[in-house]
């Protein structure tokens, strides 16, 4: 539904740009728009097969409980995938990208010792920090 809300979005923006000659709106929209619908495409599928295989996984449910701590730690740092699809306008392929960062990043965090227990330590925040400076350079 917010993809389709973003495309009637787009429609309009590129209508008042090229003075609502809809053959070049829609050959604009089709070029530019592709790499967001195959990215929201393959996130949907991602969040099909979440919903369908993983929801009672207790790594899975550990790693979310981790990506809230790192969002509430870290604000916009880190903005969980879901966030970013549903609560903001960052471009899906930039969401889908994002999201194979972050769960680079929580593949490193799981691999602590004794994480089950706490996730506020200082491993998580040097992981976190040399995260962000690679994501920078």
């Amino acid at each position: 539904m917010n993809a389709g809300f973003e495309d009637c979005t787009i429609l309009d923006e590129l209508a008042g740009e090229l003075n609502e000659d809809w053959e070049k709106i829609f050959d604009r929209f089709n070029r530019e728009r592709i790499k967001d619908g195959n990215a929201i495409a393959e996130l949907a599928l991602r969040n099909f097969i979440e919903m369908r295989d993983l929801v009672a996984d207790p790594q899975f449910l550990l790693r979310k409980k981790i990506a809230a701590h790192l969002h509430g730690k870290y604000g916009d740092a880190f903005l969980p995938s879901y966030s970013m699809v549903s609560f903001s306008d960052t471009p899906y392929h930039i969401a889908l990208r994002a999201s194979d960062e972050q769960d680079r990043l929580l593949d490193r965090i799981l691999k602590i010792q004794g994480i089950e227990q706490s996730w506020d330590r200082p491993e998580v925040d040097a992981l976190f920090e040399d995260w962000k400076k690679g994501l920078e350079s």
